[in-house]
């Protein structure tokens, strides 16, 4: 897979201070994910504008509408901005998740945290993900997008473990607190660039079970909250719902 070209659309301003933040301890940028809104998810909220806008217009004044339209406009605006800002970039030694929306800070991972043959890649939506987990509520590490019905997956650091390396750049070795990180992406090919920027990055920079990466994550899987579905994401025992455990018991 070619690097990304730092002229990319992908690597904004942003991306590009906060890969040269990462350098020293993370190494040189790679590859840009990110998951832009869908031409589908666009038709969706200018069809939901618009009948809001009509239903608007049947009673009230032009002047009512027009404010209304402009400033529910401006809040979709915002609200989109900061959603579809979520990427994902590839270093040599690591990468960084989350948000790169105004005022926010993503979170960098050291690929010595990150268990390697657990990278999947998975279609559908993600409720199958926050079934199988014991704690199903919001969750740093689950950065996904409502519009995608793809992601790829993998056990890492935990949200906490993760901040504190942005912070201060020292790796620590803490197996025992770990999570499952989800990352959306816009569609099947770049759900498939990103599983082999991954599986190369991880090669490269030595991670053991690297090899394991492509036939492990590709083709994408399906969910259906079963077992077999939490040993294909290598989620840690402790992380398993307790509906799972009781499963695996009787088996």
């Amino acid at each position: 897979m070619p690097h990304l070209s730092p002229s990319s659309h992908r690597a904004t301003r942003k991306v590009r201070d906060v890969a040269e933040r990462h350098r020293a301890t993370l190494g040189e940028l790679r590859h840009v994910e990110s998951c832009t809104l869908s031409a589908r998810a666009i038709g969706i909220v200018a069809g939901v504008f618009a009948l809001v806008v009509a239903v608007m217009a049947f009673n009230g004044s032009v002047l009512q509408v027009a404010i209304f339209a402009v400033g529910m406009g401006l809040v979709l605006a915002v609200i989109l901005r900061f959603v579809a800002s979520e990427k994902l970039l590839v270093l040599e030694r690591g990468l960084v998740v989350g948000s790169f929306g105004p005022f926010l800070s993503p979170y960098a991972v050291p690929y010595a945290d990150v268990v390697a043959p657990s990278v999947a890649a998975i279609v559908g939506t993600q409720r199958p993900v926050s079934l199988l987990k014991a704690d199903q509520g919001a969750s740093a590490t689950n950065r996904t997008a409502l519009w995608s019905l793809r992601s790829v997956t993998f056990v890492g650091p935990t949200a906490e473990v993760s901040r504190a390396f942005t912070r201060t750049g020292t790796w620590q070795p803490q197996p025992d607190r770990q999570d499952l990180w989800v990352f959306s992406v816009r569609d099947a090919h770049r759900q498939e660039v990103l599983v082999h920027e991954l599986a190369a990055a991880l090669r490269l920079s030595g991670q053991p079970g690297a090899d394991l990466v492509l036939p492990h994550a590709l083709p994408a899987r399906r969910l259906r909250v079963s077992v077999a579905d939490a040993d294909h994401l290598h989620l840690p025992e402790r992380l398993r719902s307790t509906s799972l455990q009781v499963r695996a018991g009787t088996h």
